[in-house]
């Protein structure tokens, strides 16, 4: 069971890697030019977001019809866990936020844009990396 959940999570990761890769969605240029919008807007990023959550509604609606999950014993729905706005939660957000500010990027396509050895890309990787280890070891329980 392990083997084939492994396998599994290779092969998504390598479909959403492409799907990256061929839509420019690493590109920094591209959340810039979208949060722009009196310059230079590129509505590309909305429409990559839209099929994003249909395909996510559409899916959700016939995998939750299912008693159990394949590859799990239960459910793990995220409005199922008490959410707590606390001053960890406001802080680490806004350090998220000076983050996306500062390299116009976000961690999954800068994690998939490693191949290509940029600076920049490698810059952000690298405070990322050290937030995430800050986080871990002073934070996190």
């Amino acid at each position: 069971m392990k083997k084939i959940t492994n396998v599994l999570s290779l092969s998504s990761w390598i479909v959403f890697w492409f799907a990256l890769m061929l839509s420019d969605m690493t590109s920094p240029d591209r959340v810039k030019w979208f949060l722009d919008i009196t310059w230079k807007w590129d509505p590309t990023l909305l429409f990559v977001m839209i099929w994003s959550v249909l395909i996510s509604m559409v899916w959700h609606y016939f995998i939750s019809k299912k008693d159990k999950p394949h590859f799990a014993d239960k459910w793990h729905f995220p409005w199922e866990k008490k959410w707590v706005i606390d001053n960890k939660l406001i802080l680490w957000s806004i350090i998220f936020g000076i983050g996306w500010w500062l390299w116009w990027l976000c961690p999954w396509p800068v994690i998939a844009s490693i191949i290509f050895f940029d600076p920049y890309i490698l810059s952000f990787l690298w405070s990322m990396l050290f937030s995430m280890t800050i986080y871990k070891f002073y934070f996190s329980k």
